[in-house]
């Protein structure tokens, strides 16, 4: 998914230090430990997201996941593709620093493949198991930066990012839950959490295997996770997708949500069974 209507010679920002972008290089991540989102940025993307989650019945099937569907514990609220069901989200100054950080690591023009945000509720005892991104498609084994945006303070306790520094080859994963992935027989010993301020970022490959761990504090973890590929694309192509996301931004909510909805059609609705309203017994 291209979503950004970005000119397509918009300039690289260098927000990232040499090392921060030799870190990503030689270890697979990098942890960018100061507030390089601006506090008055991060609330703004705060706002829009905290106003999908409000409204999160009334979300488009497949754009809501229970994290902790089938692991017990309080409901893990996520939303995928938050970025289409409100385009003015990719129009953010927190976007373009992302964006930015993504063209850095990755030398060069990006596009945005997919993003989600997930806000962990205080005492969600539910963990995310090691994996690596490259796992949920294994076709597309090509450069990738993936930004994690924290919305909040990210620490130990509430599950801020871990990761295994390197790049390996990809191991073999187990389904855990219904569309999660686990990788198997993990050594956990060389893991490093990231503990980040809020507007601090982890930007990281898809072979590395990472982690999230429950949220044992009082408050929501917040994040946005925004997954950039190399954009080699022409300019004709560049110009006419960023043409028809100008167009999708002016449609009424109502319209795009019911465009979603017939895209995902299906026998079943995919929401969590708390999301879809009154049930029938």
């Amino acid at each position: 998914m291209d979503a950004s209507p970005e000119p397509a010679d918009a300039a690289v920002h260098a927000l990232l230090t040499e090392g921060e972008v030799e870190q990503f290089r030689s270890r697979g991540f990098a942890r960018v430990s100061r507030p390089i989102v601006r506090a008055t940025e991060v609330a703004e993307v705060r706002a829009k997201l905290d106003a999908l989650f409000a409204k999160a019945t009334e979300l488009p099937p497949g754009h809501l996941h229970d994290l902790n569907a089938s692991g017990g514990g309080r409901v893990n609220p996520e939303i995928v593709e938050a970025g289409v069901l409100d385009p003015s989200l990719l129009r953010t100054a927190a976007y373009k620093r992302c964006r930015s950080i993504a063209e850095q690591v990755l030398g060069g023009r990006v596009l945005l493949d997919f993003d989600h945000a997930i806000f962990k509720p205080a005492r969600c005892g539910g963990a995310t198991g090691w994996h690596q991104d490259l796992a949920f498609n294994e076709g597309a084994d090509r450069p990738f930066a993936t930004v994690w945006l924290a919305l909040a303070p990210a620490t130990v306790e509430n599950g801020c990012m871990q990761f295994i520094p390197g790049r390996p080859s990809l191991l073999p994963h187990e389904r855990v839950g219904r569309d999660g992935l686990q990788a198997v027989a993990v050594d956990e010993g060389a893991a490093e959490a990231c503990e980040l301020p809020a507007g601090g970022v982890t930007v990281h490959d898809q072979h590395t295997l990472h982690t999230t761990g429950p949220n044992d504090s009082d408050l929501v973890r917040a994040a946005w996770i925004l997954k950039f590929t190399v954009d080699d694309r022409s300019s004709a192509a560049r110009r006419f997708k960023a043409a028809r996301m100008l167009l999708w931004s002016a449609l009424p909510k109502q319209v795009r949500y019911r465009a979603r909805e017939k895209k995902s059609a299906g026998p079943h609705d995919s929401r969590p069974t708390w999301a879809q309203g009154p049930q029938e017994t």
